[in-house]
């Protein structure tokens, strides 16, 4: 009897902690990634997670972030979706998740209720806000690739316009105002891997709105032995370097008098270059914000140079007195003789080189005979 109450005890504790039938519908599977899993979602549109207002330049701090530590709040305990969970903090570092974790790599959105069992298995979120700045959003992205396979990229509705981004593990969380390369490379070295699940690596089988997957980074492998390659770090460090001063002053912004709200223009007015991904030393086209003038406002200042030119150009061949390659003169020459004997005028016509030759040869004569 007593074999049997614990046997019993044993498959109730695994029904909580794994998840078992869905106790509010039991024709339902208590999450199988695909059904109900709008409960999660504060939208199921997609343009919900992106920038609704305008985008925050960024916010230059003497710090680029703070860390947090927060003592576990809640068992890490598997909830069907029947039940709504709802966390204190924001972003939540532990607590109730989702059974099926989801697979690694960037998301157009990704619930916390899903990323909380991927903290559990040792993994870091990566987090920014929709508006946050372009340029430190893509910062983000290449830090996370060249570090660890098993990261989350997906933006949170959750952090604020001066702390915009932030790294996420197990009961840790750092925010950050601004992306340093090298503070963030220390935080993930000290916080990844750190759980007592880290030995499960493998992806798990929840993708919704999985844009794209993470990839083994090289140096390492597939179980992340080796954190932030200082290979790739160190070509991080070359490629990019800090935002400085200098963004936030000559980005685009436009004030409206109706109501002094402060758009920026970078949605429209961005640049797409070509860059080096370190996690895969593959090339790909990443968007940034164009940092100096808008295109529109640099064309319209380029047509006005070409214009200034051309009207200069004309200008000048107007005003240029049109040649004449021969022209006559008449002149006479008297001589003595003739003056003496009534001659009359010689009159001589020539093209202009000539007479002009045959007055300095006059002068030339008369120079001598003084």
């Amino acid at each position: 009897m007593m074999l049997r109450r614990l046997l019993v005890s044993c498959f109730a504790l695994v029904v909580l902690v794994e998840g078992g039938s869905n106790p509010a519908n039991s024709s339902l599977p208590c999450d199988d990634g695909v059904h109900g899993i709008e409960i999660d979602f504060p939208s199921d549109d997609q343009d919900y997670y992106k920038c609704q207002s305008y985008s925050w330049l960024a916010a230059r701090k003497m710090s680029s972030g703070r860390n947090v530590h927060y003592n576990e709040t809640a068992r890490p305990i598997h909830q069907c979706l029947s039940v709504p969970i709802v966390y204190e903090n924001k972003p939540p570092t532990s607590g109730y998740h989702r059974k099926l974790w989801p697979a690694y790599g960037e998301y157009t959105y990704c619930p916390p209720q899903r990323w909380m069992h991927n903290l559990e298995h040792g993994a870091i979120v990566f987090l920014y806000h929709p508006c946050a700045p372009a340029y430190e959003v893509f910062l983000l992205r290449e830090i996370a690739k060249s570090c660890l396979r098993r990261h989350i990229i997906t933006p949170y509705l959750g952090l604020k316009e001066d702390e915009p981004l932030a790294l996420v593990a197990w009961n840790y969380v750092r925010f950050m105002s601004w992306v340093n390369i090298t503070e963030s490379v220390l935080w993930i070295q000290a916080h990844a891997l750190q759980t007592y699940e880290k030995m499960v690596y493998q992806n798990g089988k929840y993708t919704h709105w999985l844009t794209e997957r993470a990839q083994v980074v090289n140096g390492s492998d597939i179980r992340d032995s080796l954190l932030c390659p200082e290979k790739l770090i160190s070509l991080l460090h070359r490629n990019y370097t800090a935002v400085t001063d200098s963004y936030s002053d000559n980005a685009a912004v436009a004030h409206d008098d109706n109501d002094n709200t402060a758009v920026m223009q970078s949605d429209n007015n961005s640049t797409t270059i070509s860059s080096m991904t370190v996690s895969n030393t593959t090339v790909s086209n990443t968007t940034v914000p164009n940092t100096t003038v808008p295109i529109s406002k640099a064309m319209w200042g380029l047509g006005s140079i070409v214009f200034i030119v051309l009207c200069i150009i004309v200008a000048v061949l107007v005003a240029r007195p049109k040649r004449v390659d021969k022209y006559k003169v008449r002149f006479s020459k008297f001589t003595s003789s003739m003056s003496d004997s009534h001659v009359p005028v010689t009159r001589l016509e020539v093209s202009a080189p000539e007479s002009i030759g045959l007055l300095k040869r006059e002068e030339s004569d008369d120079t001598e005979e003084d």
